[in-house]
């Protein structure tokens, strides 16, 4: 009934959806949740990764990398944003459409100018990668001019680390 002005909000812990106030885990994961929704002509998809909202050793912005990642819907990430860095991470990111802060904001880590200035910018091209070993580890071309590279890749390894920041050959 309303195509594009809908958003639906999935909060999620431990790598499963919460509802009840986040009280009440369920047996999905966000992926297959928010999956149910992929389809129906969402404005959005506003995504509360609650670990590291709680500021938990295992809160990192891999869910909310690999939700937008596997999503045709726009994702809002929420509970994520702590540090002005955090919000130019989010910026480089595919399919990030905005975020939502408030304790950082209202805390006063940033001003909304700041933010807005940050989140708006114009980006410098990114460095296109190969994976160049068995590892899989990203490497870079020689010579790539790169400002900043963030790999959006979610394995074990960023899982736990948040998301890495790749190598270059001509280092």
């Amino acid at each position: 009934a309303y195509p594009g002005a809908v958003v639906v909000s999935i909060d999620a812990r431990e790598g499963r959806v919460v509802v009840e106030g986040w009280t009440e885990s369920t047996i999905f994961t966000p992926i297959e949740f928010a999956r149910e929704f992929d389809d129906l002509g969402l404005a959005a998809i506003a995504y509360t990764e609650i670990d590291r909202d709680e500021d938990r050793p295992e809160g990192t912005m891999a869910q909310t990398t690999e939700l937008a990642a596997k999503l045709r819907t726009p994702v809002i990430a929420s509970g994520v944003v702590k540090t002005l860095d955090d919000i130019s991470t989010l910026s480089y990111l595919p399919n990030i459409a905005g975020v939502l802060t408030s304790r950082a904001l209202f805390g006063g880590a940033f001003t909304f100018r700041e933010a807005n200035a940050i989140a708006t910018a114009k980006h410098q091209p990114t460095a296109p990668f190969v994976w160049a070993d068995r590892k899989r580890r990203p490497r870079f071309r020689k010579g790539t001019p790169i400002r900043r590279v963030v790999v959006t890749r979610t394995t074990r390894r960023t899982r736990h680390a948040g998301i890495g920041h790749a190598k270059l050959l001509n280092e």
